[in-house]
């Protein structure tokens, strides 16, 4: 198992992980042959077989990341328009687990009926992106004509790895006189820091960070979690030592 700090708790290793970690058992330039030994609980030995058998199908979470991806490809100039946009999604896994698996989707039986090729709905989910996107200032969508049109602050996003999440949280939030403290506060709502959590053993040396070392004011405080991030923030620029691991620039930038 490994340990979810999204979820909060332990979880089970993927299949994908576990394929990863078998693949590398006996490399072809210095083995003939190579093992790989699951050891789990007897209640969860069914579900790898499973697994390992190809009787559980792997499904793509592209979905979750599509737009992301949509406003990388805008940026690089590969993607200019709906078209182009629905023959690269075409080519993706999750294209074709729409095709095989429709309903884990959110694809209904009669859409497929009526659209087998699953065109349609590729092209709502391309669609629904760039509106998105749209709004959010990445790109300029024009619906009349269907072209995708980068802009600054999307090639900035794609450049610098920001999550649209995160400009969604910044186009919220920012506003044309801040203070140095209100844009770091800012900055610490980034989605990039969800799985950030205030621990108990960290209190102590994070509020002597906030009354000694860090010049701003910090918002929340240390007991707060975007408090601990700007806390944070401060001190790596600053290049101040800490003593906690999980406070170490290292573990935190990661």
């Amino acid at each position: 198992q490994l340990y979810d700090a999204k979820a909060g708790g332990w979880r089970d290793l993927g299949m994908l992980d576990v394929m990863q970690i078998f693949g590398r058992a006996g490399r072809p330039q210095f083995d003939k042959s190579g093992e790989g030994i699951i050891i789990t609980t007897h209640d969860k030995l069914a579900y790898y077989l499973r697994l390992l058998t190809s009787q559980l199908p792997i499904e793509s979470q592209f979905l979750g990341s599509l737009k992301d991806n949509l406003n990388a490809e805008v940026a690089l100039g590969t993607v200019t328009n709906v078209r182009e946009a629905c023959a690269w999604l075409g080519y993706t896994y999750l294209f074709r687990r729409m095709k095989t698996n429709p309903l884990v989707y959110g694809i209904t039986w009669e859409e497929v009926i009526g659209d087998p090729s699953m065109g349609a709905k590729q092209r709502s989910f391309i669609i629904d992106a760039a509106r998105s996107l749209d709004k959010a200032k990445m790109m300029r969508y024009d619906e009349k004509s269907g072209n995708f049109y980068c802009t600054e602050l999307g090639r900035i996003a794609s450049h610098f790895y920001l999550q649209y999440s995160s400009v969604e949280t910044y186009n919220e939030m920012l506003r044309r006189h801040m203070s140095e403290s209100e844009v770091i506060n800012m900055v610490a709502h980034s989605s990039e820091f969800e799985n950030i959590v205030v621990r108990e053993e960290e209190q102590d040396e994070l509020e002597t960070l906030a009354r000694k070392a860090c010049p701003l004011e910090v918002k929340g405080g240390p007991t707060d979690k975007h408090g601990k991030i700007s806390i944070l923030i401060q001190v790596t620029v600053e290049e101040l030592s800490l003593f906690s691991f999980s406070l170490s620039p290292g573990t935190f930038l990661s």
